[in-house]
């Protein structure tokens, strides 16, 4: 019976050992035979190019319905432009015209749609057809429409076409893109009034139309920083400081909302009593300032802009932590809470606007700031008088939204 056990155990673990070598044996031949659709993508894309700029029409129709169709699944072969572009390119007219596609074009397969949706596919890769089709296609333009015109649609559906094919060439990332849409617009009222019962009219108007409009709201944020210069008695007391820090900025049109975060240091010039704690000479003190202010646009061009600003911001004398460390009773002690009034101004260098996405305004800029703190002191700071002057120079950006206007407002406005 023992030796029994012993031979059916041994069977047992010759089995699971076999069992295991097969499983590993599948998962070698699974691996080995994975189709990696990122890869047929990328070098697919790659030839389709490669054809396209040699001018083998057919060849790039082959490669481009292989793609659309094997790819897989959970990734995109190409970018809706691309796509449609592509048609014209190999003269699916049809495909265009088909009444899926026009629900789809700008709507149903947009990449921007949902979250889930650009989480739940693979984009296709910023690649050479990415960068150059546009100004490809715009290079056969005039070729193109003298084969639409030639075809045997309706002259409904050519209209239509020359229409959509204009708008495609500029669909996204284009560097005139808002003067481009301007042109667009034009043609898609006059397709609008000159078939106003078209199947088109829906797509042509509402996504062919359109107008950007900046947002009335903006923003900046800068960093920098510069000399505080004093007067009175504080300039007696303390030696020239300096600050640097944040500041941001909030727009609705030409109104401006500033707030800044700013820390730095000075030195007192002699021995000086503060809250019955005596500080050495050339006690090194931090200097903080935190401010609100409001303002208004001026001048705003496309090389410069200027906002003068009045607000009030509080002001801060404390010896440093290494000073505090070295003189512990130097933690009782401080010039704190001191409020200012202040008025000044910003003269905003823009280093280059760049409308690359719709007409959002976007731009880097050097900021150069001037202002003068009239500080208010409390009874127990009597003994000081005098204001502050503050330079700065700061590099920040400024962001400014746009959104897309379309159908009554456009024709009321626009038009």
């Amino acid at each position: 019976m023992k030796n029994l056990k012993i031979i059916i155990l041994s069977l047992f673990a010759l089995y699971a050992m076999t069992g295991i070598a097969q499983t590993d044996e599948e998962m070698r031949e699974e691996i080995l035979n994975y189709e990696n659709h990122n890869l047929i993508l990328e070098n697919g894309r790659e030839l389709l190019w490669e054809y396209f700029l040699d001018g083998n029409v057919e060849k790039v129709d082959r490669i481009l319905a292989f793609l659309l169709d094997n790819v897989g699944e959970h990734y995109e072969g190409f970018r809706i432009f691309e796509e449609h572009l592509l048609y014209f390119y190999t003269g699916r007219y049809e495909d265009i015209l088909s009444s899926e596609l026009k629900d789809g074009m700008a709507v149903v397969r947009s990449y921007s749609d949902t979250l889930s949706q650009i989480k739940s596919h693979i984009r296709p890769p910023t690649d050479r057809m990415y960068r150059e089709i546009k100004t490809s296609m715009n290079s056969i333009s005039n070729d193109i429409r003298a084969e639409i015109l030639a075809s045997t649609y309706s002259q409904e559906d050519k209209d239509f076409l020359e229409l959509y094919f204009e708008r495609l060439k500029y669909a996204s990332y284009s560097e005139n893109y808002t003067s481009a849409f301007d042109k667009i617009n034009v043609l898609a009222k006059e397709y609008k009034e000159k078939y106003p019962d078209s199947k088109h009219n829906i797509y042509s108007w509402k996504n062919g139309t359109a107008v950007y409009e900046l947002n009335d709201w903006s923003g900046t944020a800068n960093l920098g920083g510069g000399p505080s210069l004093f007067s009175g008695t504080l300039d007696d007391t303390f030696k020239t400081g300096y600050q640097l820090g944040l500041e941001m900025d909030a727009y609705y049109k030409r109104l401006n909302l500033n707030f800044k975060l700013l820390a730095g240091g000075t030195k007192n010039r002699d021995s000086l009593v503060v809250d019955e704690v005596t500080w050495l000479k050339n006690t090194e003190l931090g200097l903080t300032t935190v401010g609100l202010a409001v303002g208004c646009v001026i001048i705003d061009s496309e090389l410069f802009k200027i906002t003068p600003t009045v607000g009030m911001a509080t002001f801060n004398l404390i010896p440093t932590t290494d000073e505090q460390d070295d003189y512990p009773e130097y933690k009782e002690s401080g010039i704190k809470f001191i409020t200012s009034i202040n008025f000044g101004g910003s003269l905003d260098v823009k280093l280059g606007g760049n409308n690359y996405y719709y007409s959002n305004d976007f731009y880097p800029y050097i900021r150069l700031r001037y202002g003068y703190s009239m500080l208010q002191y409390p009874t127990k700071y009597d003994m000081f008088d005098g204001d502050m002057q503050s330079f700065s120079i700061s590099y920040g950006f400024y962001v400014r939204g746009s959104h897309r206007v379309y159908d009554e407002k456009v024709e009321s406005e626009k038009y």
